[in-house]
């Protein structure tokens, strides 16, 4: 399970790290991934952030803050759609942002999420034969996809990756390299960064097993994909057409 937390402490009482944290305008000031947010802070208000991603873009997200605790003992919090909670906790004034979308290896229980997102990957495919794909990873069968990694907010599955180690990749310069075979990202929860979470999460399985390059590839037609692909640091390393006949 891949999960993302980061934690400082601060000499500053809870109320004034709150209102840093719901201080929409100055967000850059301290934090180096967001370039600015527009909109202000409160329950089922609507904010805009502009995200710096790692190639460097801005990515505009749009967020709707679902819940909204001002300072008490114990703990605060504002919380946006999309799964990032940032709250204030214990006596110390700690501020802890804790990132709500966990990562995790595909498991038995996962089955019927897992065909359904391959399924919108993929529709040529008919759900029994993703069905029979996903029984046969499950049942222990890695050599195509070695690894599936499940994104849920809280309990809904919100997007995978399949993975797999190949020893020949067109452009690749190694005989071991970390393949992204599929990446899906459900519509209603694309722009919030999950979708470069389960890359990232996927480059360190890759990297785990001794895999020094991670490479993937996109349909010729699908631009989206491709300037997603670029988005996360990908470089493209040719294009092709395929060719097959009955014997």
């Amino acid at each position: 399970m891949y999960e993302f937390v980061t934690t400082s402490r601060i000499r500053a009482s809870r109320e004034a790290v709150w209102k840093i944290l719901t201080d929409a305008a100055r967000y850059a000031d301290w934090n180096p991934e967001i370039v600015a947010i527009d909109g202000r802070m409160g329950p089922g208000e609507r904010i805009r952030a502009r995200v710096k991603v790692g190639s460097g873009a801005i990515r505009p997200v749009t967020l709707r803050v679902t819940a909204f605790e001002e300072p008490v003992d114990g703990q605060s919090g504002w919380r946006p759609s999309g799964g990032n909670r940032c709250f204030l906790r214990g006596p110390e004034s700690a501020c802890r942002a804790w990132a709500l979308i966990t990562i995790r290896t595909a498991r038995s229980e996962d089955r019927h999420e897992w065909v359904r997102l391959r399924h919108a990957l993929w529709p040529d495919g008919t759900l029994e034969e993703h069905s029979r794909d996903a029984e046969r990873f499950l049942a222990g069968d890695r050599h195509e996809p070695a690894e599936v990694l499940i994104a849920f907010d809280d309990d809904r599955a919100v997007g995978f990756v399949e993975l797999s180690i190949r020893n020949i990749v067109d452009g690749c310069h190694t005989d071991r390299v970390g393949y992204l075979e599929g990446w899906y990202v459900i519509p209603e929860a694309r722009r919030q960064g999950i979708g470069a979470a389960l890359v990232a999460a996927g480059q360190r399985w890759a990297k785990a097993r001794g895999c020094l390059e991670f490479a993937s590839d996109a349909e010729l037609d699908n631009e989206a994909s491709q300037r997603a692909h670029v988005a996360l640091g990908f470089r493209e390393t040719g294009r092709s057409v395929n060719f097959r006949k009955d014997l």
